[in-house]
């Protein structure tokens, strides 16, 4: 023990700031690796961990038209439901860009006994309160007014809601005529359905006293004509669907209805948030092996320090083992230290994670240290570093090889032989030939060149497809910028024709697709299906097969093929109010995206197919593509203008149609490639700047012999010079075509995901500037090398020589 406290202290005193570095690295690496997997396991559970505390909707009800919603609520399945109108909303004055929210909860067991939300800050607002609502995270950082700020909602006259102008979101918000009604904001929540998706700016819900008070502000007066929507918890959960289906169906509710099921929607953000985690946790690998590699030479440079220092005691009874031993307790004390910093820093840095489309679902936001994980690596931290201190000792002592050079490079025999340079041969073995040195390998920094450089590639790809599809938005099947609405619930409240006619001559619109859709029941699940013309070139983007040409074909959107078990050649049976008919599959594409359905789940047939299928309509719309440049509110303006006295426009609108939120998801995982790339590439950097260090201090009476025969300082330099460029070479050589495979490969994965049409990235910049790009990077970092091998003390090298 007493040897053991003198090799201490003589230890830390004489080498306190190698031990210093020595530790930040463990630091450095035991932090990145500790915080990564740490947030890449809070991401993977935040949806389960906020669906398990907050009494989640397992479907919603949208009925065509008007039901008796209490039926629906007695049915055996329902464990817990409530009601709000799908065509409603109201003005927040303090937020000019949100003039119309769209939904207000009917009844007080919302946010009680479904969708309870968890709160962030505050509370939940009274429900007997009409001056009361609730907010999300996301309204907070948008418009900063969170607990304690007051706001006005400005609520429609109930003429307004009678003709459905309160439930739009068009080009031309409405701006409501009714009264004000002052509110305080008491909480900030989040569950699946009272939560933020990724590109949205937040959501304001108030009281159900404020819709009890304000109750002809919200329905029409005939309040048998109001479309309830129910979001409804069954007993049994997903499982419990197909027999709630059967139930509706049952009930003979005599107008068409959707049955979205959430456990559909939470599954693509379960794999959204799945890609995440999973790129964090390669983070966190790549992490531990640029660490490892790092931190492993420090403590062989350590070991081997300490063990030339003791090895005079082996004279005085000093034994191998005990000799190890404790070569390696310094190191080891240092990584404790090292990895406590590292986990205090995993810690510090929580509140970012989880990131992306997870931090939206996590019900604990802030500051959290996962016990398991800190303390995993609080233990394997020192004893890993304790091992290869223990395993650099052992071949220090049992394997004392003197330096002798192995294998030489193919390569450097080669540029000997075609009569190079002298500075140019020993630049080639210098970058591509190990070194032993009593008993330990020193590798070149070849490895670490060609992972940066193939992390880069592969981050740049991967960043020029994120862009190619957010600059085009038919990759996600939108090839139409505006909705043109003039009929719902089977009637046409404006004359279609004339309408279409006059935005067809408008000069900022390319193309005008009229089209109805409805519900359409498919065995256990439903779809909507898009009654359209599509032999017009470029109205659907079609991913396999082609589009429906006879009345009985039809094209599905992924998701509506995945749920029906069909591709290209199967045939489906679709059952509309004409009764069931058999489609042939003909497409497997995208569809336009609504408030009813997203761009991946639908169905498209013809005109006449979908005469065939259905005798009226949920809504009957118009697709509008602007040309490059156009402006949807002139084009609106002009419509309104044009229509005036030929038809009624009061329920008649435009609406943009925003691109889907999975473009918004795409720039979230975007992060973590490139977070990579750019973390591979500083390592490859790191990697040639040691090895280039390394090699001038390793080989100086190398260098020094050979400037003792002649070679000049410059040449010194063009030695360093060149195995740099060897190096760089050789990484740009072997990394460019797999990081082109692996940048390929990552955005196929993420277009399966989201999904949307593949296209191949291609980046031809990236291959042409490697090689400069690499030669630059390399010489840059020879400079200081070079000078320092050009400056070395022949003298005293000679002598030792």
């Amino acid at each position: 023990m007493s040897l053991l406290l003198l090799w201490l202290r003589i230890d830390l005193r004489q080498h306190w700031r190698s031990l210093v570095v020595l530790g930040l690295l463990v630091a450095i690496a035991a932090g990145i690796v500790l915080a990564s997997v740490a947030g890449a396991l809070r991401g993977s559970t935040a949806l389960d961990r906020l669906l398990a505390q907050t009494l989640p909707a397992t479907a919603i009800v949208r009925p065509s038209g008007p039901v008796e919603v209490e039926r629906i609520r007695a049915l055996p399945q329902v464990a817990a439901s409530s009601t709000f109108n799908g065509y409603t909303g109201f003005g927040i004055d303090e937020v000019p860009g949100q003039t119309v929210g769209l939904y207000v909860p009917a009844d007080s067991d919302a946010m009680r006994t479904i969708e309870r939300p968890a709160v962030l800050a505050g509370r939940l607002a009274d429900p007997t309160m009409a001056d009361e609502a609730v907010v999300t995270e996301r309204f907070v950082q948008t418009h900063g007014l969170g607990v304690g700020d007051s706001v006005t909602l400005r609520l429609f006259l109930q003429e307004e809601v009678t003709t459905g102008v309160s439930g739009v979101r068009s080009v031309t918000p409405p701006r409501p005529g009714g009264p004000t009604v002052p509110v305080r904001i008491v909480g900030v929540v989040r569950s699946t359905w009272f939560g933020d998706s990724v590109d949205s700016t937040g959501q304001l819900t108030p009281s159900v006293g404020v819709f009890q008070r304000y109750r002809e502000n919200f329905v029409d007066k005939d309040e048998s004509e109001v479309v309830w929507n129910l979001i409804v918890r069954l007993h049994g959960g997903e499982a419990a669907i197909p027999d709630f289906r059967r139930a509706l169906d049952q009930l003979e509710l005599k107008t068409p209805y959707e049955l979205d099921d959430r456990a559909a929607e939470l599954a693509h953000i379960r794999e959204v948030v799945r890609f995440e985690s999973s790129w964090l946790v390669v983070f966190g690998l790549c992490a531990l092996l640029v660490g490892g590699a790092l931190v492993g030479q420090a403590v062989v440079r350590t070991t081997q320090r300490a063990v030339l220092e003791l090895e005079p005691l082996r004279a005085v009874g000093l034994q191998r083992t005990q000799l190890v031993a404790l070569a390696g307790v310094v190191p080891a004390l240092v990584a404790v230290a090292g990895a406590v910093l590292g986990a205090a820093a995993a810690v510090a840095v929580s509140g970012w994670f989880p990131f992306g489309t997870a931090a939206d679902y996590e019900p604990s936001p802030g500051l959290h240290a996962d016990a398991l994980v800190l303390a995993v690596g609080l233990l394997l931290v020192p004893l890993l570093v304790y091992a290869g201190a223990a395993l650099a000792g052992i071949l220090l002592l049992y394997r004392p090889l003197p330096a002798r050079r192995l294998r030489s490079s193919t390569l450097a025999r080669a540029a000997a032989r075609a009569g190079l340079a002298v500075p140019v041969v020993i630049g080639v073995r210098l970058a591509l030939e190990p070194e032993r040195i009593r008993g330990t390998i020193l590798r070149p920094a070849i490895g670490g060149a060609m992972v940066g450089v193939l992390g880069v590639v592969a981050a740049t790809l991967f960043a020029v497809g994120v862009a190619d599809a957010a600059e085009r938005p038919e990759r996600f099947g939108q090839r139409y910028q505006a909705m043109l609405g003039f009929g719902h619930t089977g009637k046409d409240l404006a004359d279609p024709v004339a309408l279409i006619d006059i935005v067809e001559k408008d000069p900022d619109v390319l193309r005008v697709v009229d089209a109805r859709f409805a519900v359409a029941g498919a065995g256990s699940s439903t779809v909507i299906t898009f009654g359209m013309p599509v032999e017009e070139h470029g109205a659907l983007v079609v991913d396999r097969g082609v589009p429906p040409g006879a009345t009985y074909e039809v094209l599905l959107a992924p998701k509506a093929a995945e749920r029906f078990g069909a591709d290209v050649g199967s045939t489906v049976p679709l059952d509309g109010d004409k009764g069931t008919k058999e489609l042939l599959v003909t497409g497997i594409g995208f569809v336009p995206e609504t408030e009813y359905n997203g761009y991946s789940d639908g169905a498209v047939v013809t005109p006449d197919g979908y005469k065939a299928l259905f005798t009226g309509f949920v809504n009957h719309v118009a697709f509008l593509s602007l040309r490059p440049g156009g402006d949807l509110q002139a084009v609106s303006d002009r419509m309104y203008a044009a229509a005036k006295g030929k038809t009624d426009t009061r329920q008649a609108y435009v609406t943009p149609m925003p691109p889907p939120q999975q473009l918004a998801e795409i720039r979230n995982v975007r992060l973590l490639p490139i977070g990579l790339g750019l973390f591979l590439g500083l390592f490859a950097v790191s990697a040639v700047a040691h090895a280039l260090t390394k090699a001038v201090r390793h080989r100086r009476r190398e260098l020094g012999v050979l400037r003792a025969v002649g070679m000049t300082p410059w040449q010194t330099r063009s030695v360093v010079v060149t195995q740099a460029s060897v190096l760089a070479v050789v990484g740009v050589l072997v990394g460019v075509p797999l990081g082109i495979v692996l940048g390929r490969t990552v955005w196929r994965m993420v277009a399966q995901l989201m999904p949307l049409a593949y296209v191949p990235p291609t980046a031809l910049w990236v291959v042409l500037l490697s090689v400069p790009v690499a030669l630059l990077v390399a010489t840059l970092l020879a400079a200081l090398p070079g000078a320092r091998a050009a400056r070395l003390p022949l003298g005293q090298i000679l002598r030792a020589e």
